[in-house]
């Protein structure tokens, strides 16, 4: 009895491993990001990102990271996180842990479109403030 238990939770837990690194592999977004440029609400063309910051986005097969931080200090100013999901073009972004200038954002939800094209992608779309946003992110080799 014992040892049919034990096969049967080895093949339960086989199971869900294998559905697991299938996932990572059909969800390109898993790994490291750094923003390349971005274009805020009204603006007519995108501008570069700061060479003074460096802000990574991190993708795990459900969460998501952002921490932006001065290169010579190392000291981090923004960052946030939480779940996410992907379903085609379509992205959202559900908030859980905000530390954006001290500003509470958990529970808000944003939403996007997503474009990828070899190590880049685009997100566009829309803030839980209302607030337009587009950036352009490169993958960190």
């Amino acid at each position: 009895m014992i040892k049919s238990s034990i096969i049967t939770l080895v093949v339960i837990l086989s199971a869900f491993a294998g559905q697991a690194i299938a996932q990572d592999k059909t969800n390109p977004l898993l790994g490291t990001w750094e923003l390349v440029k971005s274009k805020a609400e009204n603006a007519a063309d995108y501008t570069d990102a700061s060479k003074q910051r460096r802000e990574l986005a991190l993708y795990t097969p459900t969460y998501f990271a952002v921490v932006s931080y001065d290169i010579t200090t190392k000291k981090s100013s923004a960052g946030l996180g939480g779940r996410y999901t992907v379903s085609g073009e379509d992205y959202a972004e559900i908030i859980e842990f905000p530390a954006i200038k001290g500003k509470a954002g958990t529970g808000n939800t944003n939403l996007f479109k997503i474009h990828l094209e070899g190590d880049r992608f685009t997100k566009i779309g829309t803030l839980s403030n209302g607030r337009k946003l587009s950036e352009v992110w490169q993958k960190v080799k």
